[in-house]
Parts: C-alpha cells; structure tokens; sequence
C-alpha cells in the first residue's frame, strides 16, 4: 500500500504545482520572493536530510524530490519574469528567523534534531505569504494549498504503511510542511475569498 499511496501524494502535488505555475503565468498570484526563496535552499537541503531519516526509502523520498523540483521551477520562471511581489519589512523579519533556525540546523549534528530545524525554518517560511494574502496584497485561491494537505495526508499514509516500519522524525515533514504550512495558507485564502463574495454583494 506504501507504493499507492506515494504515487497518489505525488501525483497530487504535481497537480498542485501546474495549477500554481499556471497561476503565475497568468498574473492571477503574485508569489512571496521571501517564501519561495527559503523553499528553494530549505527544500534542497531537505532532500538530502529527509533521505537520512527515511533510511534511503524512495517510496517516501519521491515527493520531498518532486516537490523540491517544482518550486526551483516556478522560482526561477517567476525570477526571470519579474512576478514576485514587493518585498515588505515583516517578510524580512521571517526571513532574519528563518536564519537563526538555519543556524541550529547546521550546527547540530544530531541528524533527527537537524531535519526537526529544517521543518521549523519551512514553517517559517509560510509566514509571508500568509500575510501577503491576509493584507489582501496576494490575491490567491485556496485549491492548490488544500489539495497540498491532502498529497501531505497520503505520504503521511505512505510513511505509516511502510514495510520498514517508521519514525516519528519522519512524520516531521509531511505534517509540519505539508499539513500545518500548506493548510495555513488554504484557509487564509480561503477566508480571503469568503471576504472579497461578501464585499461584491453589498
């Protein structure tokens, strides 16, 4: 069951990252540069870290790489096209926090404690773009970031169904990126949407 359940959480979020690029393209989102900038170098290392603590299991490494190829593209495309957003003063103040956990993950040689940093820096990094849609100065829809959740949900389910047997350190990924980041943005979307209907029938 591990292996149906990592080619669903995988081809969900390509799903997921064609509906944002599409966005992108056509000016409907204007993407956080200080979000997409920690995913870029975070999800990188990631990948690396993640391979650790899975033991090398390509069932559940394929998404962390699927994933992390996906965001280098649309940060590059929306780098080279000039879609990113202005960057406010409270982007930088995640940015500085994104460091300091940075910091702890590069110091400590604790491999579990390393990947548990990484995470919290990813969480992080959720936060401007959070506040780009909240003061109304990102304009996004909250499907993509739902059906995220729910990629996140089945590599959840691929971990647990693994033949291995599993780690706690290795849920760390799926629900603090995956569940909590994502679905932070998807009800502040959400919320956002909600408020613009409201305002259009008055």
């Amino acid at each position: 069951m591990a292996t149906t359940y990592s080619l669903i959480a995988n081809v969900l979020m390509v799903i997921v990252l064609t509906i944002m690029f599409r966005r992108i393209i056509r000016g409907t989102t204007d993407p956080n540069p200080i979000t997409w900038f920690i995913w870029v170098v975070v999800m990188t290392m990631n990948v690396f870290s993640y391979h650790v603590i899975v033991k090398g299991n390509w069932t559940e490494m394929v998404l962390a790489i699927v994933t992390t190829l996906g965001v280098i593209s649309i940060f590059g495309y929306s780098l080279w096209k000039g879609k990113f957003q202005r960057v406010e003063v409270a982007d930088g103040i995640a940015l500085v926090l994104a460091v300091i956990v940075g910091v702890v993950w590069k110091t400590t040689e604790n491999v579990v404690l390393s990947n548990a940093a990484l995470q919290v820096v990813l969480l992080i990094s959720f936060l401007p773009t959070i506040r780009g849609i909240y003061q109304e100065e990102i304009k996004d829809h909250p499907l993509p970031w739902t059906i995220a959740v729910v990629s996140y949900g089945f590599q959840i389910l691929t971990v647990l169904s693994s033949s291995a047997g599993w780690h706690w350190a290795e849920l760390c990924y799926p629900i603090v990126n995956g569940i909590l980041g994502n679905g932070s943005v998807a009800v502040v979307a959400f919320l956002q949407r909600k408020s613009l209907s409201s305002s259009r029938s008055l």
